[in-house]
């Protein structure tokens, strides 16, 4: 797994599973159904940047952006 980590970086930042929506200074991360949870708790007009994680590791690159 070790060997196989730099590759899955490098599809994890490129990955259309992971999903950003940037909307204001205040940024969220989830993932799974906390994603869901997190987009109802604050409705359509929230102005937070949202990043949804579908595949690990957790992109760096992406996440820096903010």
């Amino acid at each position: 797994m070790l060997d196989m980590q730099s590759k899955l970086m490098e599809y994890s930042e490129q990955s259309p599973l992971n999903n950003l929506k940037l909307a204001g200074k205040t940024g969220i991360i989830a993932s799974g159904i906390a994603y869901n949870y997190v987009r109802e708790a604050l409705g359509p007009n929230h102005g937070h940047s949202i990043l949804k994680l579908g595949v690990y590791p957790i992109p760096v690159k992406l996440v820096g952006i903010w």
